[in-house]
């Protein structure tokens, strides 16, 4: 379920499904409206609907991260931490 409050700059979002690992979930196409940095535009929070995953029953927080390019391999904080079954490592290379 889908809610865009165009007057608020927001949008809220539930979706319940059983999912693979590694499955892209969702896509947000964005038109820009003024130059800025896009990460001082995007937030997740808990205005409307709670920032929140459920993987069978634990409840696992959600978040938003930008990073800068780098010339160097990154290696990012694991997620969820502390882990269940399964631990993912993000990482950038150049």
């Amino acid at each position: 379920m889908l809610g865009i409050f165009d007057q608020k700059g927001l949008l809220t979002l539930s979706f319940a499904s059983k999912m693979k690992p590694d499955s892209k979930v969702l896509s947000l196409p964005f038109k820009t409206l003024q130059a800025g940095e896009l990460s001082e535009m995007i937030q997740i929070n808990d205005r409307i609907t709670r920032a929140e995953a459920y993987i069978e029953e634990k409840t696992m927080p959600v978040s938003i991260f930008f990073t800068e390019k780098s010339e160097a391999p990154t290696l990012y904080p694991p997620f969820p931490n502390p882990f269940i079954d399964v631990v993912n490592i993000p990482y950038s290379l150049p």
